[in-house]
């Protein structure tokens, strides 16, 4: 209809930090998270699985989509922070959001509080908004804390492999590919 709006930024439009009950910025390297929220799904209905979660204390980041799952741990010296400097409760960004601050620049800002987020993206771009509500998947559980440990010498496998495609061409099988099944 051609007629213009312009919008002019109030202070109640963009309240400060302490405003939303976030920490204080601290900076991170938002090519890493994305790199973690990739994994995340697409799916609206499973609103937990789009997130990127920051878990154990600011110490880890997850993503999964239920079937992929990707993990990272920050280390020493990154954990990532709440308000007041406490390390930061379980929480979950929404990851398209991560994955949309990292094409804009690599490395940014976050603030976290207790339902609230805030990601800086070089000088220009901010986005704030509300954390998903609701706990991430266990995913600690699928993996043994004292993983057994197998080794196998390569040859030998490699000539018993050989000794089954041999015995299952002479039954009849017609595949190049046998399945091997091995129990301990």
């Amino acid at each position: 209809n051609g007629d213009a709006v312009t919008l002019n930024r109030a202070d109640n439009l963009h309240p400060a930090l302490e405003v939303l009950g976030l920490g204080g910025s601290q900076p991170v390297e938002l090519d890493r998270f994305a790199e973690v929220a990739r994994v995340a799904s697409t799916d609206g209905a499973r609103p937990i699985l789009t997130a990127l979660a920051i878990l154990e204390q600011g110490q880890t980041l997850a993503a999964t989509d239920s079937y992929r799952l990707r993990s990272a741990e920050l280390g020493a010296g990154n954990t990532i922070t709440g308000p007041e400097g406490i390390p930061a409760p379980d929480s979950l960004l929404p990851a398209a959001v991560v994955i949309a601050a990292a094409r804009f620049s690599a490395d940014g800002h976050l603030s976290l509080g207790a339902d609230r987020y805030r990601i800086t993206a070089g000088h220009a771009l901010t986005i704030s908004g509300r954390l998903i509500g609701g706990d991430f998947p266990n995913f600690r559980q699928l993996f043994p804390a004292n993983p057994d440990r197998v080794s196998l010498d390569a040859v030998e496998l490699g000539a018993v492999i050989k000794r089954i495609t041999a015995a299952a061409k002479a039954s009849g099988h017609k595949s190049d590919t046998v399945p091997a099944v091995l129990r301990f």
